[in-house]
């Protein structure tokens, strides 16, 4: 399925990149667009990444070794594949030293966040795909099962069996359910608040998915710019059991809120703007 975009955190890019030289900032903004045409990370040689920078090898090495000094991404020497462990892996450490390096050597370079966003999509993708399959094998054993309704009951398989094929099936369905506790988060949002509001959404009965899960993210990227608490705001839907995010208390509109969320957001901007 095709992904053209990914979700941009303007304060967490800034607050990330503001050691790095304006060229080194420019270059790692055009990083991250390849490295999500390939779900998160590549492995090139160091003429490769010349390329596709378009500078010289002494401006390559030093963007690369800024990465590295100030931590951005994940810099790794040779061919790694970053979905196994990439959380454990320390990459290249500050005082490396790049004299020796040559064009043709290799460089994996990764961005964690994107890593994670591929792998939820992935497993999403897969697990979607297996619900499929579940459903046209019980479409097969629904069939199967009418017809034996006019076979002796000697020939019928045993309950026992019956019984074998029934916890396989529910075990199967409940692997196949999508955690939403370990979707990719803003650095602004708690985790522990993060958590409350899933369980919520799941004992109400209106769990969330990977349709569900960003668009809630963005509503609490509107209401931080606005100045509201997005921890805040997913305590409150938590504490009164509602499925949707709200702008916060302070923002003057009641915790039972009778307008939309994008009136209630157009109502805090008017206020704003008139202070």
């Amino acid at each position: 399925m095709s992904q053209p975009g990914f979700f941009f955190y303007p304060g967490d890019y800034l607050k990330d990149t503001a050691p790095l030289s304006l060229p080194a900032q420019g270059a790692w903004m055009k990083l991250l667009c390849i490295l999500w045409e390939h779900k998160g990370f590549v492995t090139w040689e160091i003429q490769g990444f010349m390329s596709f920078w378009g500078i010289s090898k002494e401006m390559t090495v030093n963007i690369l070794g800024q990465l590295v000094m100030y931590k951005i991404g994940l810099v790794c020497a040779g061919t790694v594949n970053l979905r196994e462990g990439f959380d454990a892996l320390p990459g290249i450490e500050p005082e490396f030293s790049w004299a020796g390096y040559k064009e043709t050597d290799r460089i994996t370079v990764g961005c964690r966040r994107m890593i994670r966003t591929w792998m939820v999509r992935d497993a999403d993708a897969k697990r979607k795909k297996d619900q499929r399959e579940a459903g046209k094998n019980a479409h097969v054993q629904e069939t199967s099962e009418n017809r034996l309704e006019n076979v002796p009951a000697k020939s019928r398989p045993s309950s026992q069996e019956d019984s074998i094929s029934s916890s396989s099936s529910i075990s199967q369905k409940t692997s196949l359910i999508f955690n939403a506790k370990q979707y990719p988060l803003p650095d602004y949002i708690n985790q522990e608040s993060w958590e409350r509001f899933v369980q919520m959404r799941a004992r109400i009965g209106k769990p969330l998915d990977t349709y569900s899960c960003p668009l809630v993210i963005q509503r609490l990227a509107q209401f931080k710019v606005l100045g509201d608490d997005p921890n805040e705001c997913l305590d409150r839907s938590a504490r009164t059991n509602t499925s949707d995010v709200w702008p916060s208390k302070k923002g003057g509109l009641g915790d039972s809120p009778t307008r939309s969320p994008v009136q209630m957001i157009k109502d805090l901007e008017r206020k704003r703007g008139d202070n």
